[in-house]
């Protein structure tokens, strides 16, 4: 339950808000475990960009 926890800390942070929680709660996480995560994330959203754009361009 503390990847679920973790993912969502991910998710919330990425769109800048807090969703809900206590301050002080995303201190009892592992922090590699959320940089990691946060990484793969940045990854996905990147790569989700690219291929956008490289549509536009064969579109165009």
């Amino acid at each position: 339950m503390q990847i679920l926890y973790t993912l969502k800390t991910v998710l919330w942070s990425f769109i800048g808000i807090g969703g809900g929680r206590k301050q002080g709660d995303d201190f009892k996480t592992n922090p590699l475990v959320l940089i990691a995560i946060a990484f793969t994330f940045l990854l996905i959203f990147v790569g989700i960009l690219v291929i956008i754009a490289k549509a536009m361009v064969i579109a165009n």
